[in-house]
């Protein structure tokens, strides 16, 4: 799955952009919510477009060079990861779709196959032995 991403290039999705882009503009707040921790404010910052859920973030003050890089790591895994959801739902659907064809033309093909030519046979046969006893009727007359 991993190689078929990186084949299509799904980070230019235009849904992947948007959503990166939506949450990469918080980063200003964010990175003044991080510098507020040595002055005592709350160690939970919540991300529109992420959720509800607040993310913890005072493991970060002790590393404010690579902030906005954490940052921009974490916003970029976070968008990437609803196109990665949606594909595994498309392979889903498209798997149960190929077998559920695959089901239909060639398991049940044969079966179907199979039971036309016992009709097409007993139907023929029948009409043999119609034409048989009419043709010996018609002899002894």
């Amino acid at each position: 799955m991993v190689e078929m991403e990186k084949l299509a290039d799904y980070t230019c999705d235009p849904e992947y952009m948007s959503s990166w882009n939506l949450l990469m503009a918080q980063q200003d707040n964010f990175i003044t919510a991080v510098r507020k921790l040595s002055l005592g404010y709350g160690n939970e910052f919540d991300i529109n477009g992420y959720g509800e859920v607040g993310i913890g973030i005072g493991h970060l003050k002790g590393y404010p060079l690579i902030v906005e890089q954490a940052f921009d790591m974490r916003m970029r895994i976070i968008a990437y990861w609803k196109i990665v959801l949606k594909r595994m739902l498309d392979n889903l659907a498209l798997h149960l779709l190929f077998n559920v064809q695959n089901l239909v033309n060639k398991e049940m093909e044969t079966e179907i196959i199979n039971e036309m030519m016992d009709l097409i046979t007993v139907e023929a046969l029948k009409g043999c032995l119609k034409n048989h006893l009419f043709w010996r009727q018609g002899v002894k007359s």
